[in-house]
């Protein structure tokens, strides 16, 4: 894990999200076939590695975050809060907003929310 910059772990993971609700609106405008369904697998594939390595490399930086100033508890605790109020702010954001932009648009809006909040990944700050 310490091969590589944080940040370009993070990002690389994310990206797998990426390409995941990427199939997901690919779906969702093709409809049902044979086809699109094992692009849907390969990319469920592709989505539970990075996000592996997407969480193993949020949890390794906020450890490595932790050591620099022994407040480890503290960031593990910010990031499951960070998860958490994704959650919440997801669940609200679908509540209001898929019968008014309908579901292709919605899935749209998701995968540029999403795209967004990857490409932040390339500006955390790694160690020296």
């Amino acid at each position: 894990m310490h091969k590589y910059a944080f940040n370009k772990i993070i990002f690389t993971g994310a990206l797998g999200w990426d390409l995941y609700c990427t199939f997901s609106v690919i779906f969702l405008f093709v409809g049902f076939e044979t086809y699109v369904n094992a692009i849907i697998i390969i990319g469920s594939l592709v989505c539970g590695l990075t996000v592996s390595v997407f969480y193993n490399g949020i949890f390794n930086y906020f450890n490595e975050c932790g050591k620099r100033d022994r407040r480890t508890k503290q960031y593990f605790g910010l990031s499951l809060c960070i998860q958490q109020s994704a959650n919440l702010l997801g669940g609200g954001m679908s509540s209001l907003f898929i019968e008014p932009l309908g579901q292709k648009n919605y899935s749209l809006l998701m995968l540029g929310l999403s795209i967004v909040s990857s490409g932040t990944f390339i500006f955390v700050k790694g160690f020296h």
